[in-house]
This record gives structure tokens, sequence and C-alpha cells, in this order.
């Protein structure tokens, strides 16, 4: 079953959308994913690497400057974990068709008008969710980019006198030309590759949490799914351990870009990025542990006794069942929800506290 055509009613399109525009619709052909996969990972490189030799250079420097090297290692970082969730989509690309002609079956063959509701009244809320979050990382990456390339070009209009403000690019990187002269390039290729990056993060993590919405919605119509689990368990595993070195360092080169405002307000897109998205990936996973202890609460709550015999038994293995409640891991060992959040965050806070303590 070729899932087309239920993926492009309105909940589903722009997760579509955005998994063609990022070559990680299973059903696109072959070739074509080829093609574009082969030109992300270019433009990826084509970022990474110059930044990568920046701070190689700036280690090896005379006097280098913690900053640039704390910060390109984040951008190095950042780099590899878009790189590893574009990777594992790929390798998991079989469950994941799988499991959207699961999801194309089930509004195929759920008919019935009120639970055909329940279905759309969850599935709206994950395009909610996909566009909320698209429009965020997207604004955010470009006013990343452009922040320090276009204020002072302003400040210089609107403040005009002895003092110059100098136009930069986003990142502390070496392309082995005169920056200054070559700026609009530069900018423009940056520009190109970090909207294309989030992009990346966008399509896996919208689609992921759409089809979270669709599993809650076949637990109010009384139905399990562990299909999600098995197609998204390793991205995360990997992200997790990413994050919270990502976040430690962007907390540092926060605290360090206090006096230097532009800086300071380049930096804190990149480190509020990351705790909106934290809170982006791990909500699926508590609203489906919610749903699934609510489930319990409600089979035990109704008049299970008055129902026949065989009902009856059936009932009992349900609530056995959900005895258990039904939670999202990363690797099998991270709980997605709201309290490994929180977790990761406070580890990544107490690391940055530490670096700080040893460079004071």
């Amino acid at each position: 079953m070729n899932p087309d055509e239920v993926f492009n009613n309105k909940y589903f399109r722009l997760n579509r959308t955005l998994l063609k525009q990022v070559s990680l619709w299973p059903y696109e052909s072959t070739s074509t994913k080829v093609i574009k996969r082969i030109f992300i990972m270019v433009g990826f490189y084509s970022m990474s690497l110059p930044q990568m030799i920046r701070g190689i250079e700036e280690i090896r420097s005379d006097d280098p400057d913690p900053e640039i090297i704390i910060e390109n290692l984040s951008g190095f970082i950042y780099f590899h974990g878009i790189i590893s969730k574009l990777i594992t989509q790929m390798v998991t690309e079989n469950k994941l068709k799988y499991l959207y002609e699961e999801i194309s079956k089930d509004w195929k063959t759920i008919t019935d008008k009120n639970e055909k509701a329940v279905l759309e009244k969850s599935a709206a809320v994950g395009h909610q969710l996909t566009i909320f979050y698209t429009g965020f990382v997207v604004l955010s990456a470009i006013f990343f980019v452009s922040i320090t390339a276009f204020v002072p070009v302003f400040l210089n209009y609107v403040l005009p006198g002895n003092q110059t403000y100098q136009k930069q690019i986003c990142i502390y990187a070496e392309y082995f030309v005169d920056q200054e002269k070559y700026f609009y390039y530069i900018f423009t290729h940056t520009m190109v590759i970090g909207v294309m990056t989030v992009y990346v993060a966008t399509a896996i993590d919208s689609v992921f949490v759409n089809c979270v919405q669709h599993v809650l919605g076949l637990f109010n119509i009384i139905k399990f799914a562990n299909l999600i689990q098995s197609a998204y368990n390793e991205c995360f595993f990997l992200l997790a351990g990413l994050i919270v070195a990502g976040l430690s360092a962007f907390t540092y080169v926060l605290s360090q870009n206090v006096s230097n405002p532009l800086n300071f307000m380049r930096i804190w897109f990149l480190w509020f990025g990351v705790i909106v998205y934290m809170f982006f990936v791990n909500l699926p996973g508590q609203k489906l542990l919610n749903i699934s202890e609510e489930l319990h609460l409600a089979i035990y709550d109704s008049s299970w006794h008055k129902f026949p015999i065989k009902t009856r038994f059936l009932i009992q293995i349900m609530m056995l069942r959900c005895l258990k409640p039904c939670r999202l891991t990363a690797g099998r060992l991270i709980e997605m929800n709201f309290a490994s959040c929180s977790n990761i965050l406070r580890t990544a806070f107490s690391y940055f506290t530490v670096v700080n303590s040893m460079n004071s």
C-alpha cells in the first residue's frame, strides 16, 4: 500500500513535503533520493569542514581562544548530530515504510464517524505542532545566520560616527579567501546550509510527533502500537549524548558573551533552540505515557462487571497490559518524557558548571 493518498491529506501533507525535500520520503525513486542525499551531505560538510579547520587552527595557535574552540566543537557536534539523524533514517527506511503503511491502513479501515473524528482531532494537534516547530526552527536559523551580518550594517546607518561596526559571518570558519571581499557569497552559503540542517531535523522530528499523535488517537479508540519505538529508537539514542555535550558547550559560550550583545543573541538562538527541541521530541512520549495510564483508570471505572463473562475476561487482559504503561525510549535506556528531559538538561548544566569552575 502506497501511503501517498493518506499522507496527502491536510494533516500529513506538510510532513510528506518536508520528507521529500530532504530525501527521506521512502516512496521516491532511488535515483532521486541518492542525488538529493549526496547534495545534502556535500552541503553539510562544505560548512562543517571550514569550521573544523578554523577550530584546529585556533587550538594550534600560540594564544588559543577557548570560546572559539568550544563554539566550533559545538558546531561539529551539531552537524554530526543532524547527519546521524539523516543516516539512521536511511538505515531504518524499511521500518518507516511499514510504519507509514500501517498509519495509512488505519485511516482507510477506520470508517466509524466517531472513531474517525478521534483520529482527525489527534492528527490536527500533530499538524499544529509541525507548523509551530517548523516556523520556530527556520526563523531561529535565519536569525542566527543573519544577525551578525545585518545588525552591524543597520547600526552603521542609524549611528554614524567614529565607531564602525564590522559585519561577520555567523560562525568561525576558514574558507581560505578574503572573507570581507567575498562576504555575501559566504553569507549566502551559510544561510542555505544552515536552513538545510534545520529542515532535515524538522522533517524527522515533526513526522515522529505526528506518528505518535496517531497512536494517541488509536489509544482513544482502544488500540496499542509499538512500531514507532523500533523505528525511531536508534535515532534518538544517538542524539541524547550529543545534546548533553552540545547544550553544555552552548551554555558556556553564552556565558562568555554576556558583554557582547551580538554574539550573545546569536548563541542564544541556538541555546534556546535546543531547549525547544528537547521539549518538542519529549512531548509525544509524555503524552503517550499519560494516556496509557489514563486508559487503565478508564477501563477500571467502566461498568466492566455488567459485561458478559467473555468480555470481562478480555477487559482483565487489557487491564493487566495497562499495568505496564507504554513508553517511548531512546536506545531502550532513556525514557522520552518530561522527567528525562529535565534530567538531561540538569546534566548538561552540571557539566557547564564544572567546566566554568575549572576556568575560573
